[in-house]
């Protein structure tokens, strides 16, 4: 990480970024180019393990390269505002982030998609209960992001501190 003044390690810290994310951007190896795909995710952690559950179609390009390319490459990021000065090099923005590679797994045991499901509701403080007809549980791809190493930045307490 070249700033390192930006890097978060505090876990309080970290598990807030994640809760604020919104979307998790994946990118598969394509022959072409990359794929990226923008996501709404949950995410848990399993021990010192960071994993993320997203869904979708049971058919398509994503799930041809999930099984194809399983090492992905991921980024997230939150709490936006731009900071402005009195000339153009003073400008700068305020952000965190969340950036890593990981594996990437079609989920196709019934329990362990439900699980993944509701990941993904409270991810968003879904306050209704989840239930899932088991036609709507076999009718979706459950993808599960097993994070194998990350970095965080932040440069939000940057500026507030320096005022």
């Amino acid at each position: 990480m070249h700033r390192r003044e930006r890097e978060v390690t505090d876990e309080k810290k970290i598990q807030d970024i994640l809760s604020s994310c919104e979307v998790i951007r994946v990118a598969i190896a394509d022959v072409k180019a990359p794929y990226i795909l923008p996501l709404n995710f949950g995410h848990e952690w399993v021990g010192e393990t960071l994993c993320f559950y997203m869904h979708g179609a049971l058919q398509g390009r994503k799930v041809d390269l999930a099984k194809s390319s399983p090492t992905v490459g991921f980024e997230m990021d939150t709490k936006h505002s731009l900071v402005t000065g009195e000339k153009a090099c003073d400008y700068s923005y305020r952000y965190a982030s969340i950036i890593g590679i990981g594996e990437l797994c079609l989920v196709t045991e019934f329990e362990e998609k439900r699980h993944g499901l509701d990941v993904l509701m409270n991810q968003f403080g879904a306050d209704t209960p989840k239930e899932y007809s088991d036609a709507r549980i076999n009718g979706t791809s459950v993808f599960k992001l097993v994070v194998q190493e990350y970095s965080v930045k932040s440069n939000i307490l940057v500026y507030i501190e320096k005022k």
